[in-house]
């Protein structure tokens, strides 16, 4: 069991939110202090659960999407914490008309999102930045030891691609981490995969591709070139969009792909 919680990302949301309700219960932070000891574990254990569920997925919606991907890494998650902070508050209001029989809630409204966004950005950025980072490992480990093996034609029987429309399997464009999902974009379309983004990297050694960012890889057919904007590199893929090359693996990305250039001009 201990394992389970501590390999996963479900897992870790489980433990994290069980010890957080457990602290709060025992703290009784923002008046909850004279609530009776059962009404405190339930009151923290709905707030911390729903709101968690709320904060992670908008979290995860900036941080890990595309469309943020030149802003520093703190900045997407105080924008997901922003966008999740308005339903969550919500959610504060119901449990204090339930719990401590709140007359006033649409009144108080402010006041609860803006405390969900505090703590929602704090737990965000331990939940983001310290919990989901993988095991630590050079980005070399992540391209095949034969170099002719990024070059090579998609194999047959590939199990990742067995997971899209067959129509797609040659159209491969790039994957990046979405939580518990692997977006997936082909030039047909987009899919979202319910699996480990580690997983998909087994699934797709010996592909002609490469991991230029902790949540991202591209196919190297996929690659225009290598761009540098605002001190940070990224990849112009044929689709016009674009994916940023974390320090970690920029030499590999740099000795795969070519020199970085200037930006294109939208950029």
């Amino acid at each position: 069991m201990w394992r389970l919680l501590t390999t996963n990302s479900v897992g870790h949301h489980v433990l994290m939110v069980s010890v957080l309700t457990l602290v709060f219960a025992r703290l009784g932070p923002f008046g909850t202090y004279y609530l009776g000891p059962f009404q405190k574990l339930f009151y923290w254990g709905l707030a911390l659960s729903l709101c968690g569920v709320i904060f992670r997925r908008m979290i995860g919606f900036a941080h890990n999407g595309t469309w943020l991907q030149e802003h520093h890494w703190a900045a997407r998650i105080l924008a997901g914490a922003a966008l999740a902070a308005f339903p969550a508050g919500l959610v504060i209001a119901g449990l204090e008309v339930a719990f401590r029989d709140n007359q006033t809630p649409l009144a108080d409204y402010p006041r609860f999102v803006f405390h969900t966004f505090i703590i929602g950005s704090v737990i965000g950025t331990l939940w983001f930045k310290v919990l989901l980072q993988p095991e630590p490992q050079t980005a070399e480990a992540f391209i095949d030891a034969d170099a002719n093996s990024l070059h090579a034609s998609p194999p047959q029987n590939n199990p990742f691609l067995s997971r899209l429309p067959v129509n797609e399997r040659d159209n491969l464009l790039s994957l990046s981490m979405q939580d518990h999902y692997v977006e997936t974009y082909t030039t047909q379309g987009r899919h979202m995969l319910l699996m480990r983004f580690s997983q998909a990297m087994d699934e797709l050694k010996g592909f002609a591709g490469i991991q230029i960012h902790r949540s991202h890889w591209v196919s190297l057919d996929a690659v225009i070139r290598l761009y540098r904007s605002k001190g940070r590199t990224f990849v112009l893929l044929k689709d016009d969009r674009s994916l940023p090359v974390s320090e970690t693996f920029r030499k590999v990305a740099i000795e795969t792909l070519g020199p970085e250039m200037k930006p294109p001009a939208k950029v």
